[in-house]
């Protein structure tokens, strides 16, 4: 392999590609990301280069991975934008891995990462087989048809399908908010979900035995309360009471600015108690949510504290105030 060793100062990135650049000859370099080197791409055409992501891409006689041809002459090629599936004459490929030959059908975009044809569905470059009349897309991690339950390119092989359904994460965010912080969780990039038998995290059983699943509702992520219990993360959460047990603040009047809304809402309330999040800088598993009491009041009193400054904007009730106001009074 040819490596290509001239000053950085003598070539520049090809078409904005992150990790290829040409030199004065106009010769085409793919940078390596493993060694740094520069490898020089062997008679691609420039003219008719098309990108399929960083490391793919073809011309009008070749297809290519990082600096290899991985086929010379074709018939006939298709790209399917982005996912990375491309056809090559009959043989179906995702980002170059071959997946299936004889492919002489049409690859149909179900929705997100889920292609199907008349008989298979394809995640992430994996082929399964599937009922095509009863499958549906839950969100853009899950899906089922009548028999089997699938997290992105994996079978959830304890799952129930037909209670299978995805539960939405209340994070207690305005809208206005959820869009501006598009990492936050909706319905479609909800983890969680449940059956008649398990509560599933990213498609794994969680708290398997221990929640009632078809009970649970999920609030600011990881906090999940069924018919029984709170829990944050693994933990319950002591003396809380699952029916009355919500966010303290209304987050939607507060300003958008995500610091603040973390700290704010990391109180909670039940019919009885106030509690509060504390969140261990150093190890989350000693992250819990606590009661507030006299005897730990020192780990939250500051924050309580700034939260009593501006009272009048947010939708506390009266009750509420009161709660506060005493506690940081004793």
């Amino acid at each position: 392999m040819k490596l290509f060793s001239r000053n950085k100062d003598s070539y520049k990135k090809f078409k904005g590609q992150e990790y290829f650049y040409t030199d004065n000859s106009n010769n085409l370099y793919f940078k390596s990301f493993h060694t740094g080197n520069f490898e020089l791409v062997k008679e691609a055409d420039l003219k008719s280069l098309t990108f399929l992501s960083n490391t793919y891409f073809y011309d009008k006689e070749r297809i290519f991975h990082e600096s290899k041809c991985l086929k010379k002459g074709y018939s006939t090629f298709k790209d399917y934008k982005s996912y990375g599936y491309f056809k090559i004459d009959n043989t179906l490929f995702w980002f170059g891995k071959k997946v299936k030959e004889d492919f002489t059908e049409d690859l149909i975009n179900i929705s997100e990462h889920f292609f199907a044809d008349n008989e298979h569905l394809f995640v992430n470059g994996q082929m399964f087989d599937f009922d095509k009349d009863t499958f549906k897309t839950l969100n853009r991690f899950y899906a089922k048809d009548s028999n089997i339950v699938f997290h992105s390119d994996e079978i959830i092989d304890s799952a129930d399908s037909e209670s299978f359904r995805v539960i939405r994460e209340d994070s207690g965010y305005s809208q206005d908010f959820l869009e501006k912080y598009d990492f936050l969780t909706d319905d479609g990039f909800s983890a969680w979900a449940c059956d008649k038998n398990n509560l599933y995290f990213c498609g794994k059983p969680f708290l398997s035995g221990v929640v009632d699943p078809l009970t649970t509702r999920i609030i600011r992520t990881h906090i999940l309360i069924d018919k029984n219990n709170v829990f944050y993360h693994k933990k319950q959460v002591k003396d809380a009471d699952p029916d009355t047990f919500e966010c303290i603040i209304d987050s939607s009047k507060i300003n958008n600015e995500y610091k603040k809304i973390k700290i704010f809402t990391s109180f909670f309330k039940d019919k009885d108690n106030l509690f509060y999040l504390y969140e261990d800088e150093v190890s989350e598993s000693k992250d819990e949510i606590i009661k507030c009491t006299k005897r730990n009041r020192k780990k939250y009193i500051d924050d309580l504290k700034a939260l009593t400054d501006k009272l009048e904007i947010y939708n506390f009730s009266d009750v509420d105030k009161d709660r506060i106001n005493k506690l940081i009074e004793e």
